[in-house]
């Protein structure tokens, strides 16, 4: 697999789980269902057996490039050649009820006609655990042999074939065709009309971003840039909980080789307060959900004072999304950091 450098990423997410998608059409690194659950992808760090999922031109590997639908989390990375131009446009819905939480992939070829290539292996708990695979068809079920991990599904606009536990297709796109591709939950229910779905999600998503970042009162010369920003720490932002954690990621050291390979899938307190500070007159809809968690982790520190967990009362300066800070520090050796 090529691996792309931490630069080379792009990020989508639904604000209860995010991915990274590198300009050589993989998405690298994902946890589900939560910020803080066990990998599903996770090549980023371990190329050889983390786990990716792939779609780019057939051949040799090739950078895209990417950027953003204005003023959205959708990422688009177009693959330009001298006869053909592939755009996959990666998202995670919001602002609907189906499939609440999934990651949909719509590739296009929008010039000329292109051979694509498509494999997708998860590698469950953190590169750990086994997994099988179902193959029906156009869907994929991919289910971790230890119990307690949420199965996931594939779908499919193109027929799947398997390959060492693996999905993989290959096909032919003309210009101006589509195909696409749902990947979620595998007890979610099936989509009867796939392509009238990821339209109306796409449109859908686009909507929620657009209207959110419409409030912005910010009129300087960097609007772009500060819109960017904080729709990106929109996206970091507990849906549920109102916690902002400070990275999507895990396991990328401080130096390469070095030994700080930390989790920063947390809240730290301090630093989520500064990032509230500096976008609350711009975008206060960030702002109103933390003093919420900001209560909820005061009345949990409280909480555990009256049951004697903890001997006084401490605001730590690190909890988890759900303003709990029994946090643990295991090593990951499963995976070849």
């Amino acid at each position: 697999m090529t691996t792309a450098s931490i630069g080379e990423h792009g990020i989508i997410g639904n604000m209860r789980s995010a991915a990274l998608v590198n300009v050589f059409g993989a998405i690298d690194f994902f946890c589900f269902p939560e910020f803080d659950s066990p990998s599903d992808f996770a090549s980023l760090l371990d190329a050889e057996r983390a786990g990716s999922f792939s779609i780019r031109p057939a051949g040799e590997p090739r950078k895209g490039r990417q950027i953003y639908l204005p003023e959205t989390n959708v990422l688009t990375t177009r693959f330009i050649s001298q006869n053909s131009i592939l755009e996959l446009c990666d998202w995670m819905p919001v602002g609907g009820e189906a499939l609440p939480h999934c990651i949909i992939r719509l590739l296009t070829a929008t010039h000329g006609d292109i051979e694509v290539e498509l494999r997708c292996r998860p590698a469950f708990q953190y590169a750990g655990v086994e997994h099988t695979l179902e193959l029906s068809g156009e869907s994929a079920a991919f289910h971790a042999a230890s119990t307690g991990l949420p199965s996931i599904r594939l779908r499919s606009s193109v027929g799947l074939r398997a390959e060492g536990g693996a999905a993989f297709a290959s096909f032919r796109l003309k210009e101006g065709e589509s195909a696409y591709f749902i990947l979620g939950d595998a007890q979610d229910e099936p989509v009867n009309e796939l392509i009238p779905f990821v339209r109306g999600e796409l449109q859908r998503t686009c909507a929620y971003w657009k209207q959110w970042a419409g409030k912005s009162v910010y009129e300087g010369r960097w609007r772009e840039s500060v819109t960017r920003s904080a729709l990106t720490l929109k996206l970091l932002t507990s849906a549920e909980h109102g916690s902002l954690v400070a990275a999507p990621t895990f396991g990328l050291p401080e130096l390469i080789g070095g030994g700080r390979n930390w989790d920063y899938r947390y809240t730290w307190i301090a630093k989520s307060v500064l990032c509230t500070e500096v976008v609350t007159d711009t975008f206060r809809s960030i702002a109103l959900g933390y003093p919420d968690f900001m209560e909820l982790r005061s009345r949990t520190a409280h909480d555990q004072v009256l049951s004697s967990r903890i001997r006084r009362t401490e605001l730590r300066p690190i909890c988890r999304r759900r303003a709990i800070s029994d946090l643990l520090r295991p090593e990951r050796r499963s995976l070849r950091i």
